[in-house]
């Protein structure tokens, strides 16, 4: 993997600013012949598809919302559960494409949601 995230980096370092597009892995990235539809990294698949302004903007709101969902769970101990398994999610991200297929997205937005829901219970909280 380590081979292919520098093939990505170098395909990111050409577009730096706006990305070079949504799936462009898979036909601007190599290694060895071998293509992947995802680079199976996050940060690098933000990176390349979008750039470093979008990226930037969604590792604050992520960053802000995980931030968020630690602090309900502290609260609301009935969804540790819930934020243990987005934290394992994001944290597989970084070498899987997690983040990329609708499968795992819907899983983490709905975690998300549910998290974030659930300072409702929390007296005088406000999301």
């Amino acid at each position: 993997r380590l081979a292919y995230w520098l093939a990505a980096l170098r395909v990111v370092a050409e577009h730096p600013w706006v990305g070079s597009g949504a799936g462009s892995c898979w036909w601007l990235v190599s290694d060895n012949g071998l293509h992947h539809v995802q680079p199976h990294n996050a940060l690098i698949q933000f990176l390349l598809s979008w750039g470093i302004v979008p990226t930037a903007s969604l590792i604050v709101l992520l960053g802000w919302a995980t931030w968020r969902v630690h602090r309900i769970a502290r609260a609301v101990p009935a969804i540790v559960p819930l934020v243990m398994m987005l934290d394992a999610l994001l944290a597989m991200s970084m070498v899987d494409g997690m983040l990329y297929f609708a499968r795992f997205l819907m899983l983490v937005s709905a975690l998300y949601a549910i998290c974030l829901a659930s300072a409702r219970v929390i007296p005088g909280e406000r999301t």
